[in-house]
């Protein structure tokens, strides 16, 4: 059955995801431009000369490394614009209704069908229902 949080683990849940969902926030880019120039670098160690030249032969990894801060700067400028820009899409919520508790996509703030309001499901937590005990126990005599 689906529970909804404590107002203090909400505000931390939607403080934690405005920080995570910021356009201007450089973590997220730094880190995919990170891996994208570390990728390239490694395939240009490699050998790799470009889409159309055959591979070659290995290249010192100095060689190689001196090409990571260009890749890393490039790679981050791409991905940074891009995603100031908004060319990222955002994903539409998953949201649950405050009395049936139907589970849908859309918009927190909208109203459900059976008249209740749509929060966003963070706010909510799925707990199971305990099996019923019946007291049966089996004892074992020693």
């Amino acid at each position: 059955m689906w529970q909804r949080r404590t107002p203090e683990d909400i505000a931390l849940i939607d403080r934690a995801r405005k920080i995570r969902e910021s356009r201007f926030n450089p973590v997220i880019p730094l880190c995919f431009a990170f891996f994208l120039a570390l990728f390239s670098t490694l395939v240009c160690w490699a050998g790799w000369r470009g889409k159309w030249a055959p591979w070659g032969d290995p290249i010192p990894i100095l060689d190689a490394a001196i090409r990571f801060p260009f890749f890393l700067v490039i790679g981050f400028l791409v991905i940074y614009l891009s995603r100031v820009l908004g060319l990222w899409d955002k994903q539409v919520p998953m949201v649950i209704c405050s009395q049936c508790q139907k589970v849908d996509s859309g918009q927190p703030g909208q109203a459900c069908s059976c008249g209740g309001e749509l929060e966003r499901l963070e706010h909510w937590r799925w707990i199971e229902k305990q099996k019923p005990s019946w007291g049966l126990r089996i004892v074992r005599d020693k």
